[in-house]
């Protein structure tokens, strides 16, 4: 039931209308809090083959934000604030579970976070370290390559550039950028009016002295999302007559559920797979076309960019063990109670209403408001689900329908336990209920 809302969830997002600056926004981290200090670092190395000659160097490291003050009580703090508008055009996904320092799942562009353990190691000089972290990347990365000569000259840059940062910090995080300037994302002009909703500029070529690198935006979606569907080949895939989606009957091309965006879906766990089956035969249990893989990715950031933390006197009152006199001595010794995560969202009756392209409009503009926080919040439905939620206006209508989760459990590690899920909650109801 969740994949099948996700992917209703999903569907008019990924199939058009938002732009390029939108959709990456909502499918990377560029926007997340947990990303935001990575911004702080940015190592950007050109790369450049023109003239039949492998080049590559370092811009200056770069911090694409500002500290801010805000205040707190009494105190003054001040924070990071990421450019996110400019961060765009480097996209990427923080790694969910397992070892963060180790390459996971597939990479659309070559752009990579680094942590402070490997960055501080590129301080030092360790030139092997640099390049164990390219060359481990680069091997997953969609449509890009570099031979051992260039992933060394690359790695040297990478080192240089990492030399130059302050040695009093204690902590580091950044991406690291390899930029082909010949290639489909990155390229150089001589003017500088190109920034805009289409383009991004990311500083000025030492290369070729004049000219700016720029990111292309439809480019850097197109591969972001191709990765995405390549993370689900990876756990299996089927072509052919005979391969079928599971929601929608297409054929052709289906991949597996796996879903770095989805944390709820773990091939540890022998429940979704016959003891015959291995992980990458995941296809086996549930296949999806491309179209309902992208529409599933889009409709879990959305599910994920709307999940709070349930308010904890309700937690203490219905989620609690202590409906018994186990639970109370439980509860008693343990002292703590379980954290519980509760997500809403709202979806038409029936898909054909989204049919009418202004529908279709107000639903997607709706989601993109919530998930970003720009929209005033016309209707807040905190005080009857015990977390953060509200609904924009064009979904008030009894046309929709609410879902609602409660789970609790460590995304990180797929491990998520469902607590109860409350369906066909009619927005007018809600309202009386407020």
């Amino acid at each position: 039931m969740l994949i099948e809302s996700l992917i209703r969830l999903g569907r008019p997002l990924s199939e058009g209308g938002l732009t390029s600056s939108e959709v990456l926004k909502m499918v990377s981290d560029v926007s997340s809090e947990k990303a935001k200090h990575f911004f702080e670092h940015v190592f950007f190395i050109e790369i450049s083959g023109q003239g039949g000659y492998f080049k590559a160097k370092a811009l200056p490291v770069m911090t694409w934000g500002e500290e801010v003050t805000e205040q707190q009580g009494k105190k003054t703090v001040a924070k990071f604030k990421p450019n996110v508008d400019r961060a765009v055009g480097i996209p990427f996904v923080l790694p969910v579970g397992g070892n963060p320092l180790v390459p996971q799942g597939r990479y659309g562009l070559p752009v990579y976070p680094a942590y402070d353990q490997q960055i501080q190691s590129f301080r030092a000089g360790n030139v092997e370290a640099a390049n164990d972290f390219i060359t481990g990347r680069v091997s997953r990365t969609l449509n890009f390559d570099l031979d051992t000569d260039q992933s060394r000259q690359v790695a040297e840059e990478l080192v240089r550039s990492a030399s130059s940062l302050n040695p009093d910090r204690k902590k580091f995080l950044g991406v690291v950028v390899i930029a082909d300037t010949l290639g489909e994302v990155f390229f150089l002009e001589q003017d500088r009016y190109l920034t805009g909703k289409d383009f991004i500029e990311i500083g000025q070529s030492l290369l070729s002295p004049g000219r700016a690198v720029y990111s292309r935006l439809n480019i850097a979606k197109t591969l972001f999302l191709n990765a995405k569907i390549e993370e689900g080949a990876a756990m299996g895939y089927r072509k052919g007559p005979q391969a079928k989606c599971y929601f929608c009957d297409s054929t052709g091309w289906v991949v597996s559920p796996d879903c770095k965006a989805l944390s709820w879906f773990a091939t540890t766990w022998t429940g979704p797979l016959p003891a015959s089956l291995k992980e990458e035969q995941l296809v086996e249990s549930m296949a999806l076309c491309p179209g309902c893989y992208s529409a599933m990715n889009f409709g879990a950031n959305v599910f994920t960019g709307l999940t709070s933390l349930l308010n904890n006197s309700i937690t203490k009152e219905i989620f609690s063990p202590a409906a018994n006199a186990v639970g109370k001595e439980e509860n008693r010794k343990s002292g703590a109670i379980k954290t519980i995560y509760g997500s809403m969202f709202a979806l038409p009756v029936t898909d054909c209403y989204l049919d009418n392209e202004d529908a279709k409009e107000q639903f997607v503009d709706g989601i993109i408001s919530l998930v970003e926080g720009k929209t005033p919040k016309y209707f807040e439905l905190s005080s009857i689900t015990g977390f953060e939620s509200f609904l924009p206006r064009e979904q008030e209508s009894d046309d929709y329908r609410l879902t609602l989760f409660y789970f609790s459990g460590d995304p990180g590690r797929k491990d998520i336990h469902l607590h109860t899920t409350i369906e066909d909650v009619i927005p007018s109801t809600a309202r009386k209920k407020k």
